[in-house]
């Protein structure tokens, strides 16, 4: 009995000893299980907060960018200065907001992770276009932009260099910003980021990229306008007017002419007359290349013929040896355009009067009465005084209307473009800034490319009526080289009669009335074998070089009606 009362205490000390370690290890289990469940609560509070002053802000801020853009585009820069100022301190608390505790977690997770980042890059991008907005709020100002005619016009033909001047800065800082603001984005990959996200950084990088050009755009101008248009130094150039019915390498036939002054950025046109009445002169200097391939056109004495190269610095170069060589006062550059030109031109000015057209000339009209209608005479002299009547026309209503500056800056941009305006300026500076905007008209094909270029060879203008093809087959060898065919077709369209400027005369045999004939120069890459060029079809085959690669040269011609071949 002794044994077993002894026995029971003990074994009721061992349970209490068991039972207490195991109450704690619960205990601590239980506080560690709510503090990590308190803690991920926390976090996705934290979280929460993060996602929704983000995605809340980013809203404002882009809101904010349209808003400040509307109204800079409306002439209202105040209001736009200060609507960039808040989209500006709304990207800033996106970035605040995404350097936060969670937001810096997140960043490193997978998933989640590249859109944090691509958040960030969007918020860095925001603020810098917000900062380029309000540079370019300060230029308008300094422009005195009030959303209607081009900024610094002060009154119909005349530019404020002035203010223009006072601007640069304010419009460098912008396109440096908005640069900055591309560069930040360009780095983004978007392969794995969420929709939402994906399509706002796409959105952003397209937005960011046209307003990047054209604050670049605006950049080189307000450096090149002043001097250009003559402030301190008066300056001087000659306009020229090429008629694409009779195609030239750069642009056509240069009909009329005439000297645009600027002195002080007031722009006047000293009379438009006839190339032809410029005679010819002396044989100029020119580079060996240009002289071996078109001296044989004239281009080194007549003024008519210095736009046969493709490269327009080449033919306005031409053109200014020649205007000295004529004994004329000097000039400071060129400028070259056309009736494509002036149809952009028309489409933001509107139509033009003149008693020596019946109707107007308008937009849609002015290529067909220029390229067309007006050589639909016998009577070259009548011809020429009709084309220079209409010229100087559209002229005046640039220099004497007011011009809305989103519809003319479209329009010149345009021209610039597509080459039917170029200029050359003398000043290697300034040349430098026109390859820039990209209206000097330089010919640059690049390492590879194939280019064809005509050159009228009648003196009729039957090139309206010309349609042309060029066919490009290519077969490559194993050793990786390639044989290259290229065949150039001509098919006339023009009518048999009657004669005119336009259709020639019939006053030569060989050159009925409706005839079109042209050279053929089909420009080869750099690399190309001149020795193993081969050539069919046409007369004049010849294999020369220009600009650093092999050109071939043919001439066809096909009577009204007919087709020919290169």
């Amino acid at each position: 009995m002794t044994s077993g009362m002894t026995g029971s205490p003990v074994r009721e000390r061992v349970r209490v000893r068991a039972r207490r370690p195991r109450s704690r290890r619960r205990v601590v289990l239980t506080v560690g299980s709510l503090a990590l469940g308190a803690i991920a609560l926390l976090a996705a509070l934290d979280a929460v907060w993060v996602a929704t002053t983000a995605g809340r802000e980013l809203r404002a801020t882009r809101d904010r960018l349209v808003a400040g853009s509307d109204a800079l585009l409306e002439g209202r820069p105040d209001e736009a200065s200060t609507s960039f100022l808040l989209a500006e301190e709304s990207a800033g608390r996106v970035a605040g907001a995404l350097r936060h505790p969670m937001g810096t977690v997140a960043a490193w997770l997978p998933i989640v992770g590249d859109d944090v980042h691509a958040l960030r890059a969007l918020a860095g991008a925001s603020e810098l276009a917000a900062r380029a907005g309000r540079s370019l709020a300060e230029a308008a100002q300094e422009t005195g932009w009030d959303g209607t005619t081009v900024p610094g016009l002060s009154s119909a033909g005349s530019i404020d260099t002035a203010a223009v001047a006072r601007a640069g800065p304010a419009v460098r800082s912008a396109a440096t910003l908005l640069t900055r603001a591309e560069r930040a984005l360009a780095t983004v990959s978007t392969s794995r980021l969420f929709g939402p996200v994906r399509e706002a950084v796409d959105t952003a990088r397209e937005e960011l990229a046209s307003r990047a050009r054209l604050a670049r755009t605006a950049a080189t101008l307000s450096e090149l306008l002043p001097p250009f248009l003559g402030d301190p130094t008066p300056r001087r150039y000659l306009v020229v007017m090429q008629n694409l019915s009779d195609p030239r390498g750069s642009g056509g036939f240069p009909g009329n002419y005439a000297v645009l002054t600027a002195t002080d950025g007031r722009i006047g046109l000293e009379g438009l007359a006839p190339t032809t009445t410029l005679g010819t002169v002396p044989p100029i200097d020119a580079p060996k290349e240009v002289a071996t391939r078109y001296a044989r056109f004239g281009a080194l004495t007549h003024f008519t013929a210095a736009t046969y190269p493709p490269d327009f610095p080449t033919s306005a170069r031409l053109l200014i040896a020649m205007w000295e060589a004529a004994g004329r006062p000097p000039v400071d550059g060129v400028i070259s355009v056309d009736p494509v030109w002036m149809s952009y031109v028309l489409s933001a000015v509107g139509p033009v009067d003149t008693p020596f057209w019946p109707g107007p000339i308008t937009a849609q009209s002015v290529t067909d009465v220029l390229l067309r209608r007006t050589f639909e005479t016998p009577s070259q002299t009548e011809s020429n005084l009709i084309q220079g009547a209409l010229g100087m026309a559209l002229w005046q209503a640039i220099l004497e209307r007011p011009l809305p500056a989103q519809a003319f800056g479209e329009a010149m941009a345009r021209a610039a473009r597509e080459r039917h305006l170029q200029v050359f300026s003398a000043d290697p500076a300034e040349e430098r800034a026109l390859d820039a905007l990209g209206a000097s008209g330089r010919f640059d094909p690049g390492p590879n490319a194939l280019v064809v270029a005509w050159d009228g060879g009648v003196g009729a203008r039957t090139g309206f009526f010309a349609e042309k093809d060029v066919r490009y087959e290519a077969t490559l060898a194993p050793d990786g080289s390639a044989e290259v065919t290229v065949t150039v077709a001509l098919t006339n369209g023009a009518p048999t009669g009657p004669p005119s400027v336009l259709l020639g005369t019939g006053s030569s045999r060989d050159v009925p009335v409706g005839y079109y004939g042209a050279f053929v120069n089909v420009y080869l890459p750099p690399r190309v074998d001149p020795d193993k060029v081969e050539v069919r079809g046409g007369t004049l085959q010849l294999v020369e070089r220009e600009l650093g690669r092999p050109v071939v040269m043919g001439l066809i011609g096909a009577p009204a009606g007919g087709t020919d071949e290169f």
